[in-house]
């Protein structure tokens, strides 16, 4: 039995639906990775710009890591110790985890401790497995959060989170969205290490030439020789000297690519992997 005319215009239709739909869909998907590209290529510049300057890169990239994911806010921490320290943060939703003890039962301390992404889509339901995360964010409103450890030399010096209001987990998407935020936070640490390092090694310099007379004698490979010079950025150093090299803003760490990891997600009575 043949179709009829009117069966094959209901089904023409309906395949021009389809099409339509998935243009506007491809479409979308265009405009986000052009956004995508277009703020990752503008915190490059800043980072580039300016090496001193790490406030203002970690507020775009919070504000960023925030509008991209679909967050409600966006929180950059500081590992400092045994505690976790806020270095920037963009959104309404409060940020007390501030001065919070580096343990486990919070989600970011644990994060950083595990040097893994942790993703929890009801928080406040995960009394057990994250009690103090739990209770900041039956107090602050917040359900879902996503934490990504700053990673540099194999350390865990920081870490990114974003959160949501409602419980909605984080797409897969988002949460590589938020790594390379991450990677690009510890790009900017580390470029501010090394420029502080070059601007340490001309001043020992210029002194060298002061109180010699004369430039050092160059090494085998053409720098000049300085004595009893000190690395300005070792990927081995203390905490306490991390914070000295640091200073003047209340969280900046090294760089490295974070290399990839497999999430670890909590949902109803699951249990802590780490």
């Amino acid at each position: 039995m043949t179709a009829s005319p009117t069966d094959d215009l209901a089904s023409a239709e309906r395949r021009n639906q389809e099409l339509t739909k998935e243009l506007a869909q491809a479409s979308g998907e265009l405009a986000e990775a052009r956004e995508q590209r277009a703020t990752t290529a503008e915190i490059l510049r800043m980072i580039s710009s300016s090496p001193l300057d790490l406030q203002r890169v970690f507020a775009g990239i919070a504000a960023s890591a925030a509008n991209l994911c679909d967050a409600h806010d966006a929180t950059i921490f500081q590992a400092d110790d045994d505690i976790i320290r806020v270095v920037a943060h963009y959104g309404p939703i409060s940020s007390t985890a501030h001065g919070r003890p580096l343990k486990r039962g919070i989600v970011t301390a644990h994060a950083i401790l595990d040097r893994r992404t942790i993703q929890v889509p009801h928080l406040q339901a995960e009394t057990d497995v994250f009690p103090e995360s739990s209770e900041l964010a039956r107090r602050d409103g917040h359900r879902s959060l996503l934490a990504v450890p700053l990673i540099h030399a194999s350390q865990a010096i920081g870490a990114i989170t974003i959160r949501s209001i409602e419980v909605r987990p984080f797409s897969d998407k988002q949460i590589a969205l938020l790594e390379t935020f991450a990677n690009q936070a510890v790009i900017a640490i580390e470029n501010t290490w090394l420029f502080e390092a070059e601007q340490a090694s001309k001043r020992e310099l210029q002194a060298e030439i002061q109180v010699r007379g004369r430039v050092p004698e160059p090494d085998p490979h053409g720098r000049p020789k300085i004595r009893n010079r000190r690395r300005s950025f070792a990927p081995q150093a203390s905490q306490a000297h991390l914070r000295a090299r640091t200073a003047g803003l209340s969280g900046r760490r090294g760089h490295g690519p974070i290399a990839a990891r497999v999430p670890i997600r909590f949902s109803g009575r699951l249990g802590c992997s780490a």
